[in-house]
């Protein structure tokens, strides 16, 4: 009686010798201006869990983001919307579970 979440991990396990199942998490540095910050904060958290965050004198908003590699596109496309291109991004980590 876990919830889906939980029970990924033990599940990928399972049918991994089955099948060549591999999970990627990714890190990504990004910088978003002031004056975007406040319709992108609450989309941009939805992707992952946020690391570390800072604002910058001129109300930027700069924090480093953990997604699931699958999500990574579809996370650049929204930023790029959100931002109309203006966000800063970095692939700092690519993690393999």
């Amino acid at each position: 009686f876990k919830d889906a979440e939980a029970q990924v991990p033990k599940v990928i396990k399972a049918i991994r010798p089955l099948l060549p199942i591999k999970l990627e998490v990714k890190i990504i540095a990004v910088k978003i201006p002031g004056d975007y910050v406040g319709k992108a904060y609450g989309e941009v958290r939805k992707f992952g869990t946020i690391k570390r965050e800072e604002w910058g004198s001129d109300g930027s908003w700069m924090f480093l983001i953990e997604i699931p590699g699958g999500v990574e596109e579809e996370f650049y496309e929204k930023l790029n919307a959100l931002t109309k291109g203006t966000a800063v991004t970095k692939l700092i980590e690519r993690k393999g579970l």
